[in-house]
């Protein structure tokens, strides 16, 4: 539950604090926070012939697996209404990017993991934030966000916030994984 907090604290300082241009940069990661977990899931429909698969999590959210890779050897076994197994993670870092301020937006980006007996959904979010003021005396930093709000954010560790500078940027990273990997017994 903790772990859940901070994972939604730092979600919300990621619509606040992005931005960053496509070309490399001086960047030292702030904070960065992963949580993991595993559930059991209904397949709710099965199409053997383009191998995609669509399961019914717990909180009924559906899960669509596009073009199972052909190295999920059990994919041929699975059935509606089976309960399989569904491992999960999500994954939030802040980076502070020295003097690449300019260039607000947020990327969102989506792919596939695949390993050895399962196959997963990848979901990415990028958020980059231009700082346009900071005050380290009192552990405040003023961001413009991809939408063009100014924001204000309490940053309680002022040897971190006393790097950063009017012209650099914060990119909130949110990565989201699912992978289903068998049927259970």
């Amino acid at each position: 539950m903790k772990n859940r907090t901070v994972i939604s604290a730092v979600l919300l300082a990621a619509g606040i604090w992005l931005n960053g241009p496509a070309f490399a940069a001086e960047e030292q990661v702030v904070v960065s926070e992963t949580v993991r977990n595993r559930v059991e899931a209904i397949v709710e429909s099965v199409d053997f012939a383009n191998r995609d698969l669509i399961v019914k999590m717990p909180d009924g959210e559906r899960v669509e697996f596009k073009s199972v890779d052909a190295g999920v050897t059990n994919f041929d076994q699975v059935k509606v209404n089976d309960k399989i197994n569904v491992g999960g993670s999500e994954s939030v870092a802040i980076t502070l990017r020295k003097g690449t301020a300019g260039v607000r937006r947020v990327l969102i980006s989506e792919g596939r993991d695949v390993t050895a007996d399962g196959v997963g959904v990848v979901r990415k979010r990028e958020t980059y934030n231009d700082i346009i003021a900071i005050d380290v005396e009192n552990g405040l930093a003023k961001v413009k966000n991809p939408e063009g709000q100014i924001v204000e954010v309490q940053v309680p560790n002022k040897a971190i916030l006393s790097q950063a500078a009017v012209g650099d940027q914060v990119i909130v990273s949110a990565r989201a994984t699912v992978i289903v990997w068998g049927k259970n017994q």
